[in-house]
């Protein structure tokens, strides 16, 4: 008898502890514990979200692709290789370099957007200054691919720099 209760109760406890809610921790890891190949992949998954919405090769304003490039490397919808990268831990990271996420996004849009600029037919407008040659000026647009092949090294470089 004493041994049908012991398997009763040894039933009831795991049945119990299976059901028992857990506290979830966030799936994301810090990119400091993370190699330079592996944060770039995962840079790169967390990114590749915004192609659902943005053809890869077409030109878009950059404040679009700013704010579709932070969407993406942010936490919601995460799912496989987008969920190594905790969005908070990015950020700090950045803070600790002395910057934003946001900034480093403006520094690869407008770096993507001069190569884009430089892409179109050379009559666009070139602007000539004494003595410090041409400057180009981009037209506040570029690709969507070219957007993510400048985040990804600079924000790799920037998380590196702290």
């Amino acid at each position: 008898m004493s041994r049908v209760r012991f398997v009763v109760s040894a039933v009831c406890l795991i049945t119990a502890l299976a059901l028992t809610p857990r506290l979830v921790q966030s799936q994301g890891k810090d990119p400091d514990s993370l190699d330079d190949a592996t944060l770039q992949h995962d840079l790169e998954a967390e990114l590749d979200d915004i192609y659902a919405d943005h053809d890869p090769d077409s030109q878009f304003e950059l404040a679009d692709l700013k704010e579709a490039m932070l969407e993406a490397l942010g936490d919601e919808g995460d799912e496989g290789d987008e969920e190594e990268i905790d969005f908070d831990d990015l950020e700090a990271d950045m803070e600790e370099a002395g910057t934003t996420i946001e900034a480093v996004l403006d520094e690869a849009l407008a770096q993507a957007d001069a190569i884009a600029s430089n892409q179109q037919p050379t009559w666009s407008i070139v602007r000539v200054s004494l003595g410090l040659g041409s400057q180009r000026r981009g037209n506040g647009r570029t690709t969507p691919r070219q957007s993510v092949q400048q985040a990804v090294p600079r924000i790799i470089r920037t998380s590196n720099a702290r």
